[in-house]
């Protein structure tokens, strides 16, 4: 009788000590949790993480601010209600295959502004992994590169309007050095784009140009 109650007591007491290892686990990751949450809402850059079952769990308060939504509407699948309806398989497909791979993905991709705006965000995910290496889910992080993306697109719609031009279009540098020669300086001049550009502008000027003059068009 005293051995079964001897290891009935050190029964209890492992179960007692396994417990108490278990609460102090949990408390230190909602420590971690808390900390972590309390830093991501600091930033501002949009954060968002989510599980290994690939649903949202979290997204941060700029987030938030930024979509005027609720932590309550935004999880699970409910934030995919913000992307813009042409973005929205793109992103599942490279998202899918990120979350598949368990490796690092980015993109680019619009989101409904609070006040009904669409702004382009550059979303940068890395995987999550516990100690033990079982991967846990994604955290990321974004940015609104909305003006960024609005000057790429007049950069190329200038560039479009030059190439297309029947005139003969050139920049240069403040040395003289020619920078672009478009298709009308081509069909104009007579060279190449390839072989123009780099040379010095003094290539248009006519032979037996005084070199003072030539020197004066720099």
């Amino acid at each position: 009788q005293l051995g079964r109650l001897g290891q009935m007591v050190r029964r209890a007491q492992e179960l007692h000590r396994v417990r108490a290892e278990k609460r102090t686990i949990f408390e230190a990751l909602k420590e971690s949790e808390t900390r972590f949450h309390a830093m991501a809402d600091t930033t501002p850059a949009l954060i968002w993480t989510c599980g290994a079952d690939s649903l949202r769990d979290y997204c941060n308060r700029r987030w938030l601010d930024f979509t005027g939504r609720t932590l309550e509407q935004e999880v699970g699948d409910g934030w995919t209600a913000g992307v813009h309806p042409d973005d929205r398989r793109r992103y599942a497909e490279a998202f899918e295959a990120a979350f598949k791979a368990h490796r690092p993905f980015n993109i680019e991709y619009r989101l409904r502004r609070a006040n009904g705006d669409y702004r382009w965000l550059w979303d940068n995910a890395a995987p999550r992994f516990t100690p033990n290496g079982d991967f846990a889910g994604f955290i990321s992080s974004s940015l609104d590169v909305t003006e960024r993306k609005r000057a790429e697109a007049e950069r190329a719609q200038l560039a479009a309007i030059v190439e297309s031009s029947d005139d003969a279009i050139i920049s240069r540098a403040l040395d003289g050095t020619i920078l672009s020669w478009n298709a009308g300086a081509e069909r104009m001049l007579g060279y190449t784009a390839t072989e123009a550009v780099g040379r010095p502008i003094t290539l248009l000027m006519p032979p037996g140009l005084p070199s003072r003059l030539a020197q004066n068009t720099n």
